[in-house]
């Protein structure tokens, strides 16, 4: 008896100390809640970096607080209380094991800075369904889903300052609602307040307080008004499916179902005038919002971007018919593309690219095939099982039932045209644990017995929750520091020590890292090159010797991706350039080659190749591989240009001319060196109708109609190989006999010079007056500095 009062204050303390730890685990959790709002410059995709890792850390900071607790085992976990904990760790076991077979397990493994997804992601996923079933009481619910909702009004209240004045902007950040807002791209903001809207209707429903269901009421006329704004159709019609689920889940609950059909069917009837209705007398009244509003929907079976993205569900499908089983690994899809490149994406987006299939389901199958896509619908039929069972025994009502299942119902619709977010999937795994809260009891994984092994395996289970934080959550932050530090403008010194600094970092390197280090150096080289200082010529030999080594790392990481050795074939040619030393042309040329073997249907790698062959000198090479890009991709319009320089490279301007112009009927191009060469060549030859013809269809691409020039507000600001262009244009028509053109260029002119004004002047009196012989001997209107194809001229 002496010692039971000391030991009764202990236990007490125990008690008291696991429910303080519970406590912390709980705020944790609620402080993912503003996940969406997390958004700090200086990042390297600061959209992305900093909030996946801010919910790492928040769902970490809730399992070391339970682990702290003491853990031997888990206790009173029955799966068939929870199916969708048992299909959630039967998906992120599928996703370790296709990491694994896949074709980059890092990158499986890891993602990189752009989507922050990969096993990683998904483990930290289910770790948060469990902390939510551990921690989280039938009181904290309600809590958790208005601090989700607050956020998503915050978010909406930030970016709705576009429909505001421009004097009551937010000067700060000017990302409105059709940008994305805090979340930086409105196809992911609009399904984040959809997903929320659900649990916005449901507190409203469910409230006692009046305050609070005035409050859920208030929000959810602000989150529509956020999905409008957002101007996203995959949202837009995720909620007109799941309003229609969710009336047919009420109707179908109903005692007397077809009084229910015809009352909600006449009210959504009424619904649906009223909107009609309000949608004539926009369109009538207020055209400009109804087309902000509505607009998209104009081309919808037009849209250029719906089109290309048929296009990666094709893709994705072969992927899946290659390997049915378990796919090409999480986040691989552009390993899949290389594999299964359709030209057409060109017609589209030029050389742009989609790291995702733009169809979450096709993904699964693609990159995770037959048992990942199944182990994931089994997640969602389990929420659809437990809330019908819910209802069966009167945990949930009908109302809620409707609400819940309209819900999952718009998400999943959505998910057909996108992706997985992270700003979307944390309310939807909280939707789920929610849901299996209702009918299951909590998880227990603290044990009374045992106090010694309790601790022991607790402090290992901490430890390895402190390294995981450390290692994918501080250090990623750091190399995304850094990694924005060296992208920003300052000496070649310190971007060097930065970039330095991220490829030495332990964390896992993103796909990033090795392409903008080329684009460093490449950009570094001309200064350098006129460098009289040794050291610092030493110190960028040092740095091109890295970033032969980052190549080489670089394929390493994801053999499969015919990327890797396209960027490695432009740093090699870069340095065979730089150092004229033909070994690493060779060594550009296996890795180019080998790029073309992975994908070759993909134009770009065989483009590079042409160039690097017109190098080499082998020209019938560089021809062949032209050829077959232009059959591939006959709208890529850098295909044209490339073979344009190969005409130029023999003696053909003419041809060289017409390949820009066709070039031009697909994509605008750019002004720059190469086409001026081609213009100089026309001109030097006396080509002058087919130089003048060239040179305003290239001036007309970029600036519009050129009777239009002078009424361009603010005038342009051209650069010196632009100002060329329209420079000579006056020139080219006189010499070409066009007088009449020859004068309205002169005129033009006047927009990007206007201190050329009295020069117009004499020349238009002397082309007027039949006295413009003397014109004919110049290359341009104006005694300007001239660039021209291949050397600065001042005269002809």
């Amino acid at each position: 008896m002496a010692f039971g009062f000391p030991l009764m204050i202990l236990s007490e303390l125990r008690r008291l100390r696991e429910v303080m730890l519970k406590d912390i685990g709980r705020v944790g959790l609620f402080l993912t809640a503003a996940t969406p709002l997390i958004l700090i410059p200086g990042f390297f995709f600061p959209f992305v970096t900093t909030r996946n890792l801010f919910f790492r850390f928040c769902v970490e900071i809730a399992a070391f607080s339970i682990l702290a607790g003491g853990v031997r085992r888990l206790r009173d976990v029955a799966f068939k209380d929870d199916p969708i904990l048992k299909w959630f760790v039967a998906y992120v076991l599928v996703l370790l094991v296709a990491a694994f077979f896949g074709a980059s397990r890092w990158h499986s493994f890891f993602g990189d800075f752009e989507r922050m997804g990969g096993v990683l992601a998904w483990l930290h996923l289910f770790v948060f369904y469990f902390m939510l079933r551990v921690v989280m009481r039938e009181g904290d619910w309600p809590i958790l889903f208005r601090l989700f909702v607050v956020a998503a009004d915050g978010v909406v209240v930030w970016g709705g300052s576009e429909f505001l004045p421009q004097s009551f902007r937010n000067p700060s950040f000017q990302m409105g609602l059709s940008h994305g807002s805090t979340i930086g791209n409105q196809g992911l903001l609009a399904p984040y307040l959809l997903i929320v809207l659900g649990l916005a209707v449901w507190l409203a429903r469910t409230e006692k307080s009046p305050f609070w269901r005035s409050f859920a009421a208030l929000s959810g006329c602000i989150l529509l008004f956020g999905i409008g704004g957002a101007r996203n159709r995959s949202s837009e019609l995720g909620l007109l499916v799941g309003s229609f689920v969710g009336s047919v889940t009420l109707i179908g609950m109903s005692k007397n179902r077809r009084i229910s059909a015809k009352k909600y069917g006449l009210g959504l009837t009424a619904a649906a005038g009223l909107i009609g209705l309000l949608a004539y007398g926009i369109s009538t009244h207020a055209p400009q919002l109804a087309e902000t509003v509505g607009g998209r929907w104009k081309g919808f079976t037009s849209s250029p971007i719906d089109y290309s993205r048929t296009i990666e569900w094709n893709i994705a499908l072969k992927g899946f018919r290659d390997r049915p089983i378990l796919g090409y690994g999480p986040e691989n899809h552009q390993v899949v593309s290389s594999r299964h490149y359709d030209p057409r994406i060109y017609d589209v987006l030029g050389d742009g690219i989609f790291d995702r299939t733009h169809n979450a389901w096709l993904e699964l199958l693609a990159t995770s095939g037959m048992a990942g896509f199944f182990t994931m619908i089994g997640i969602w039929a389990a929420a659809v099982v437990t809330l019908r069972r819910g209802v069966g025994e009167e945990l949930f009502s009908a109302g809620e039932a409707a609400i819940l299942a309209a819900t999952l119902a718009g998400y999943a619709v959505y998910l057909t045209f996108w992706f997985f977010d992270i700003n979307c999937v944390v309310v939807w795994v909280a939707l789920l644990a929610f849901i299996t809260s209702r009918r299951a009891p909590a998880l227990e994984i603290a044990a009374d017995r045992s106090l010694g092994q309790r601790h022991g395996l607790s402090w290992a289970l901490g430890a390895l929750v402190i390294l995981v934080a450390y290692l994918q959550g501080v250090l990623p932050l750091q190399a995304a520091r850094t990694l924005s530090n060296a992208l920003s403008p300052g000496v070649f010194e310190y971007r060097l020590m930065e970039f330095q600094k991220v490829m030495n970092s332990a964390s896992p390197q993103t796909l990033h890292t090795f392409p903008l280090y080329y684009q460093f150096l490449r950009n570094s080289a001309p200064l350098i090159s006129r460098e009289t200082n040794p050291l610092v010529r030493k110190e960028f030999d040092l740095a091109m010797q890295r970033g032969a080594l980052e190549a080489e790392r670089s394929i390493a990481r994801n053999r499969e991706d015919d990327r890797s050795y396209v960027d490695a074939g432009r740093f090699f040619v870069l340095a065979g350039v730089y150092y004229g030393d033909r070994r690493y042309l060779e060594r550009a040329m296996l890795h180019l080659t080998h790029a073309v073997r992975i994908s070759p249907r993909r134009p770009d790698g065989r483009i590079l190749l042409s160039g690097l062959l017109i190098s080499l000198h082998d020209t019938a090479k560089a021809l062949a591989q032209i050829d077959s890009a232009m059959r591939l991709a006959p709208g890529y319009s850098a295909t044209y240009q490339y073979a344009a320089r190969l005409e130029l490279r023999h003696n053909n301007p003419d041809s060289a001319a017409s390949l820009l112009l066709v070039a031009m009927s697909h994509r605008p191009i750019p002004l720059d060196a190469a086409a001026l060469g081609v213009v100089d060549t026309l001109q030097a030859r006396g080509s002058y109708a087919r130089a003048a013809q060239l040179t305003r269809r290239l001036l007309e691409h970029a600036y519009g109609e050129m009777a239009g020039w002078r009424k361009l507000r603010p005038p342009p600001q051209l650069s010196p190989i632009e100002l060329n262009f329209a420079n000579r244009l006056p020139i080219l028509y006189l010499s070409a006999g066009d007088g009449v053109n020859a004068v309205r260029a002169a005129n033009a002119f006047l927009a990007f010079e206007p201190n050329a004004g009295s020069l117009a002047a004499t020349f238009t009196s002397d082309v007027a007056r039949g006295g413009a012989e003397k014109w004919r001997n110049q290359w341009v209107l104006y005694p300007l500095p001239t660039v021209s194809g291949s050397a600065m001229t001042s005269s002809k």
